[in-house]
């Protein structure tokens, strides 16, 4: 069998086909068209709603990009550290999605923050499938299979996942095959410019997202060591590709060291590795059951999953599909040497997001499995992994390349099976044969996935009284109440909505995970007595004693005290949202705080606005304090 027969790319790297800015263009337009028709509901408002489930992450990456638009614009800093959450005391905060970050600053002020984050979700998922297609071309050298592997990488259930669950850093899926386009080239024709640009792009796709840096240098290897043997070539070989995990390394560890250095809540350990492993192999695993694969949920799938998965949104993104594998099948026929390497990353990286152990029936089932001892691995090191669910991102990577080598190999057969018979007739039998399998796996996860078509989407209005803040004059901090001392999802998404709208800093960090470790702003804030009483009041801090507001009077020294010590500190308005309380609660609370900090500065539906001044008067009740905004 010739290079032409088997779809080798020329010596030119631009295969059969001499139209590679065409292709691409074409591969372009196909996949934006695909993922706004999958993604985008019908009469969607792009300016004020953002895709992705109400139930999950949408918000605080939300947040997240306009906070470092506000970092670098705004306030002239790099986004390293803060002090808008978890004021005064602020922390160090890593952006968790610098790409996303940096696109804002170029598209925010031109589309709106809402438009903008749409735009990206599209974008992204734009870039997987012409990522997949520039791969697949490579390794087919034909132009309808590699288009067919684009589209269905795009759309599949985890890639679709990202935008469902608003995980930012995970729908960078485009940058890892672009990675092992080049990697391959290097490891092919060799040349400074393949090189340079491997080295780039491994660098993108970890600056993009550590889960992706594990899930690319994990294939790199693997790809390296099952490259076949070229005799006295084969350690120049092997060289390139360590030249390109080697330098790539180099430029990616300074940063994850500052990831790490922001992330972690617990001082590492002086242990080494292999000791540190053995003596925390018996410890309960980090990996939940929920939160690992399992085989049904790759294979199956069909209403009953997706209803689940419309309920919790993080069990989604974890189908992969018969077709695929039998596509696969097809592939390791035509091309067994190519398509082995790839079946070889799907296989290990399948078996890494089992997870600890196997769980059947919802119990956890035999040994430790491959992944418990890399979690182990990976947290003497920086941090463990708590989705090993996410492995479902390089297995669909490595089905798409499959399901592409599939669809060539099916093309190829066909066209010499009716060459006798359709002449040059036979590529287009063998085209409309890549076309109709290619629509088979595609939507298979359209209709059995777990994922649904079109993508529900979330309202980022924020309460009325941010709108409020936004016109208030001067630097200020703001203190909200209850959201400042509750910990669910509506809390923190009301707290993070408000924060993007009047952009003033707070005390409360409304962000998960970090506010575990980080509790400074909310622990002061809590140490004053007219604060603590209002917790008393609505039975939030304890068997505590709270402050009587009909024994005291406004301008009492003990009250102008701790109001002062709040100015002193930056905070000069206090939000209360009535919304969860109980009629009675808010009747009590309007009370407290009309005596304590004087009438409101904003009165809305449900909300309202405190000015926090040192000094009320009397007659009027209201602050006095010369440069603050008079009651109304």
């Amino acid at each position: 069998m010739d290079s032409k027969d088997r779809g080798e790319v020329g010596a030119n790297g631009r295969g059969r086909v001499d139209r590679p800015a065409l292709e691409a263009f074409v591969a372009c337009l196909a996949t934006t068209a695909l993922v706004i028709l999958w993604t985008v509901p019908r009469g969607f408002q792009a300016t004020s709603r953002i895709l992705g489930h109400h139930d999950s992450d949408v918000v605080k990456h939300y947040w997240n990009l306009w906070w470092f638009k506000q970092m670098v614009l705004a306030d002239g800093r790099l986004p390293y550290a803060t002090d808008y959450l978890n004021y005064p005391n602020g922390f160090l905060l890593y952006p968790i999605e610098p790409l996303n970050g940096l696109a804002v600053l170029l598209l925010g002020d031109p589309l709106g923050l809402a438009l903008a984050t749409n735009v990206l979700s599209v974008l992204n998922l734009t870039l997987a499938g012409v990522g997949m297609f520039a791969l697949v071309r490579f390794s087919t050298g034909r132009f309808l299979p590699a288009l067919g592997a684009g589209l269905l990488y795009a759309v599949s259930a985890y890639s679709v996942w990202t935008v469902y669950v608003g995980v930012g850093e995970l729908s960078h899926l485009g940058w890892m095959p672009l990675a092992c386009l080049f990697l391959l080239r290097v490891a092919r024709d060799g040349g400074w410019r393949n090189l340079a640009a491997a080295i780039g792009l491994f660098f993108v796709t970890a600056f993009a997202c550590w889960y992706y840096a594990l899930f690319l240098y994990l294939t790199a290897a693997l790809l390296m060591i099952t490259d076949p043997w070229r005799g006295r070539r084969t350690p120049w070989l092997w060289g390139r590709y360590l030249a390109v995990l080697a330098v790539s390394l180099g430029l990616v560890l300074p940063i994850q060291r500052a990831f790490d250095v922001s992330y972690r809540a617990t001082p590492r350990t002086t242990e080494g590795l292999f000791e540190y492993v053995e003596r925390r192999i018996d410890a309960p695993p980090h990996d939940a059951p929920p939160t690992r694969l399992d085989v049904d949920q790759l294979l199956s799938g069909g209403p009953r999953v997706r209803n689940l998965t419309v309920q919790n949104p993080y069990l989604a993104g974890r189908f992969v599909g018969w077709w695929v594998l039998v596509l696969g099948l097809l592939a390791l026929f035509h091309r067994p040497g190519t398509a082995a390497r790839w079946l070889l990353v799907l296989g290990v990286t399948a078996t890494l997001g089992l997870g600890s152990r196997l769980v059947h029936a919802g119990a956890e089932t035999g040994p430790l499995l491959p992944f418990a001892y890399l979690n182990l691995g990976l947290e003497w090191f920086s941090h463990p992994i708590n989705f090993p669910a996410r492995f479902a991102m390089p297995v669909t990577m490595a089905s798409a390349v499959l399901a592409g080598m599939g669809l060539h190999a099916a093309a190829v057969a066909v066209e010499r099976t009716t060459a006798h018979l359709l002449g040059p007739r036979a590529r287009t039998a063998g085209a409309l044969v890549v076309v109709a399998l290619a629509l088979v796996p595609i939507l298979e996860h359209r209709y059995r996935g777990d994922v649904p078509s079109p993508l529900p989407s979330r309202d980022v209005a924020a309460l009325p009284a941010a709108h409020f803040l936004a016109s208030d004059p001067g630097p200020m901090a703001v203190l909200e109440f209850p959201q400042l001392y509750e910990d669910g999802r509506k809390s923190r998404d009301a707290i993070l909505l408000m924060q993007v709208v009047h952009k003033k800093k707070s005390a409360s960090l409304p962000l998960d995970r970090i506010s575990t470790f980080v509790m400074s702003g909310r622990q002061l804030v809590r140490s004053n007595p007219i604060i603590r009483s209002l917790l008393v009041l609505n039975d939030m801090n304890g068997p505590d004693e709270k402050l009587c507001c009909r024994e005291l009077d406004p301008n009492d020294p003990f009250l102008a005290f701790e109001r002062k010590w709040l100015v002193e500190r930056g905070f000069r308005r206090l939000i209360v949202t009535y919304t969860e309380m109980t009629q009675q609660e808010a009747a009590d609370t309007r009370a407290y705080c009309r005596h304590v900090f004087g009438p409101p500065v904003f009165s809305g539906e449900r909300q309202e606005v405190y000015a926090i001044v040192e000094k009320l008067d009397v007659r009027s009740t209201g602050p006095t304090a010369p440069d603050d905004v008079a009651p109304r």
